[in-house]
């Protein structure tokens, strides 16, 4: 963030909604309808081949799945995205640089995950090692917050993710992944017990410590109604990616039919627009199919229209994340 743009609290969504275009408009995500597969496939290569390229230093490429633990595969991402993702990188790096990992949320180790769901049988012939995040070496990026030295010490992320509805933070996408870095065999499971209020200012941690990422976003059937757990898949066809994470996520809540302005997983302090961005989200969508929100959270579909309903929702929304913020220092 430069000196004279500081990041700061929104206090009305119509300036949210700019800071939030303003990512967009500084970082570019790619989004594809999954019914153009060929195309997709050959673009997300290219994109691939581009940040491997600019990013691989003789260390090792980690690619990280969000894995949900003893779930049914459809809580997964594709197994078919998954193997052109690991065959495609394998000939862009020398055998031996390819990790595949994750920490998943219970004590469920990562290699019975990959063995349950097939994605072992992928990686046999490419010399991809498996390593789960919650055990080995791990430093804290913030006090108490220990993340794996495994993904810390990585030379770029390749971070592959559901798109999922949550019922706490409205969606689950590239940055909430993130979490699965933690070191759980540190801090026990669940490892967020009593203290999901500080989700979003931990993720911003983890993410200002972390490699270069490369978010890849799995909508094609993703998870919708009382997510990431207890959700059903949905019939949506899309395919989100780009650098960070919260682009992606941006773009890919925009497919699942929801307002980015009252997902609390996105509320925190965001560097203000100076320009006049007039943001137009409805007509970013490349696909039509609407995610069913949680619950808890069914004022997502109060989207992409300025009105007294939606300026409430907001302001209840931003306050309570606020109050968290502080807790969290």
């Amino acid at each position: 963030m430069t000196a004279s743009q500081p990041e700061k609290w929104m206090e009305a969504s119509s300036d949210f909604d700019e800071a939030l275009w303003l990512i967009l408009d500084e970082i570019s995500v790619s989004v594809f309808d999954a019914s153009t597969e060929s195309k997709m496939l050959e673009m997300l290569a290219e994109s691939i081949s581009s940040f491997v390229g600019e990013n691989f230093r003789g260390g090792y490429v980690l690619l990280k799945t969000s894995t949900a633990g003893d779930r049914s595969s459809s809580h997964e991402v594709s197994t078919s995205l998954l193997d052109h993702i690991l065959r495609h990188t394998s000939r862009l790096v020398p055998a031996g640089s390819i990790i595949i990992a994750d920490g998943p949320a219970n004590s469920i180790p990562y290699e019975s995950e990959c063995k349950r769901l097939g994605w072992q049988d992928l990686i046999g012939d490419l010399g991809v090692a498996v390593v789960d995040l919650n055990v080995g070496p791990a430093r804290e990026v913030v006090a108490n917050w220990p993340v794996s030295s495994c993904y810390l010490d990585a030379d770029l992320v390749i971070n592959l993710t559901k798109a999922k509805t949550h019922r706490r933070f409205g969606v689950s996408l590239a940055e909430k992944s993130l979490l699965g870095t933690l070191s759980g065999g540190s801090l026990g499971y669940p490892k967020l017990k009593g203290r999901h209020a500080l989700t979003t200012w931990l993720l911003r941690h983890i993410y200002a410590s972390s490699p270069p990422i490369l978010s890849i976003i799995d909508g094609i059937n993703g998870i919708e109604g009382e997510g990431p757990l207890a959700g059903i898949p949905t019939k949506s066809h899309f395919l989100a990616y780009g650098v960070g994470c919260l682009a992606p996520d941006l773009r890919a809540t925009i497919e699942m039919g929801f307002d980015p302005a009252l997902v609390p997983l996105f509320h925190r302090p965001l560097k203000p627009s100076s320009r006049l961005l007039q943001p137009d989200w409805k007509n970013l969508r490349r696909t039509d199919v609407d995610f069913l929100p949680s619950a808890s959270s069914s004022w997502l579909y109060h989207s992409l229209r300025r009105s007294r309903r939606r300026e409430i929702i907001y302001q209840r929304l931003m306050k309570g994340a606020q109050e968290c913020w502080p807790a969290a220092t």
